[in-house]
């Protein structure tokens, strides 16, 4: 049987199309070698994971929880290093108050007894690769709580972003919508930096669902806020026009501290940085990068009679503290947004759905509890950015690039900013909401009155119907009996 025409032209294309790839890969990969060198850390520097700080929000909703997990968790008053207070006696006192503001120690937690004096330190499960965890619990406005942690990691795993620097990689081709795309070195270490963070975002936002949940934790697929503190030796991150050189730092571009556009330096301490990450390889919602030279941090650590080089990283953790929480709100907000877009885009609104009443009745309560919530926490939050004491210790960091905003612009004004922002957009996208969700449960009561109606109708007829069936029956019953009475007498 003679084979189709199409097949031979196909299997010629297939082979065109591989005999290019093998040929593109040849070429491509003889600048594999100067690729690697490009991304690789120079011989004289390293660039430390010093710590991860994470913090995760409790609303109304989620209050009650947290005093019990913070109960669980160990937390209380027994710990001389953390606070004379117990936690969930400051909480429940707290929320009394129509004040804000205050915050108390989590006192610091050891992976295991190994890993320092466990006599003044609780022993209790952190995640994967950290050894050492202290922060504080927070209240922000009124109702709105959060607690900062900041995880120090192991030696081996804070050098891993360096170690994948130093790696070396080889081109390859891969398919891709019916095309090929090439993946060389630069691109295997952006991915392979992105898994990274992932990773240990993954993980931080497990143990905050497993100890702590809240507002991130319990949402599935969302991830608790975190930031990276990033200690380098000698090259600065972050770097500003005037520190660039002439090489262009490959390396730094891998690792998402190139740009200086969205970053901000603190005033007395030139090398000490704040970055908005907002590249395209890191995962959705805005995490954020601390960089501090090596050199900076020991002095400023020795004048602050702080402990070993692992711990003197936390002689900064007042500064970056109110840094991650501040941005966390941001987060916060977005979170909110996007649990609007959730209730709206849900199958509440559909009219054709087959679900029963009483499943949709109860989805639009959900719908209109959260959105009381969200309304609740939006409202303090705009009053929490407008307080003259909002960001007090970001008011020394300036940006970078004071010309892309026209003027000198501090860290705080600009996080100020996109709380507002995002604040007035909620007001408005929830009023909206609940006039919907208010809406439609009317029509959806109205239509059940309707067809209650129809019902009783229904049920009225058939009643009647029944009734004169039945008064039909007795009459036929009784003229029988007068027929047959008749019969006996004619006879």
């Amino acid at each position: 049987m003679t084979a189709p025409r199409w097949r031979p032209r196909a299997l010629s294309r297939l082979i065109d199309k591989r005999r290019y790839v093998k040929e593109s890969l040849r070429q491509l990969r003889q600048r594999d070698s100067s690729a690697n060198e490009e991304t690789m850390l120079p011989q004289n520097e390293k660039i430390r994971l010093s710590a991860i700080g994470a913090v995760e929000f409790y609303s109304p909703a989620h209050i009650d929880l947290l005093a019990r997990r913070l109960q669980e968790f160990g937390w209380a008053s027994d710990d001389p290093i953390s606070s004379t207070r117990d936690p969930g006696r400051w909480l429940e006192r707290t929320q009394q108050s129509a004040l804000s503001g205050g915050w108390i120690t989590l006192g610091p937690v050891l992976r295991s007894k190994e890993d320092g004096n466990h006599h003044l330190r609780h022993v209790r499960p952190l995640p994967p690769n950290v050894y050492y965890a202290t922060g504080q619990l927070r209240q922000l406005t009124p109702s709105l709580f959060c607690i900062v942690l900041w995880f120090l990691c192991d030696e081996a795993y804070a050098y891993a972003p360096s170690d994948i620097l130093m790696d070396k990689f080889t081109t390859y081709a891969e398919d891709y919508r019916g095309g090929v795309i090439y993946r060389g070195p630069e691109n295997q270490k952006i991915d392979k930096v992105r898994e990274f963070r992932m990773a240990h975002d993954a993980s931080i936002t497990h143990w905050f669902r497993r100890h702590l949940p809240g507002v991130f934790s319990l949402h599935k697929g969302s991830f608790v806020p975190t930031a990276e503190v990033l200690v380098s030796k000698n090259v600065q991150l972050f770097p500003m026009k005037d520190e660039l050189g002439d090489t262009r730092k490959t390396y730094l571009d891998v690792l998402g501290v190139w740009s200086s556009h969205r970053s901000w330096y603190r005033k007395s301490m030139r090398g000490f940085r704040i970055g908005l990450s907002d590249n395209s390889f890191l995962r959705d919602g805005h995490p954020f990068t601390i960089a501090v030279a090596d050199e900076d941090i020991n002095n400023l650590a020795k004048r602050l009679n702080y402990g070993g080089s692992s711990t003197s990283i936390l002689c900064i953790k007042e500064d970056i503290s109110e840094a991650l929480c501040v941005h966390g709100v941001v987060s916060l907000l977005d979170r909110y947004a996007g649990t609007i877009r959730e209730i709206r885009e849900s199958g509440v609104f559909r009219s054709k759905s087959r679900r029963t009443v009483l499943r949709r009745m109860r989805e639009l309560s959900e719908g209109i509890s959260s959105s009381a919530d969200i309304m609740s926490v939006t409202a303090e939050l705009e009053e929490y950015a407008n307080s003259p004491f909002f960001g007090r210790n970001l008011r020394s960091f300036n940006s970078c690039q004071p010309q892309l905003y026209g003027k000198e612009r501090t860290l705080a004004e600009h996080l100020g900013e996109s709380i507002r922002a995002r604040t007035k957009w909620l007001r408005l996208a929830e009023e909206s909401l609940r006039t919907h969700l208010a809406q439609h449960g009317t029509l959806l009561g109205g239509r059940e009155t309707l067809v209650l109606t129809w019902l009783v109708v229904a049920l009225t007829v058939i009643v009647l119907l029944s009734t004169v069936i039945a008064q039909y029956a007795q009459i036929r019953s009784a003229l029988d009996q007068l027929i047959a009475l008749m019969a006996g007498w004619w006879h």
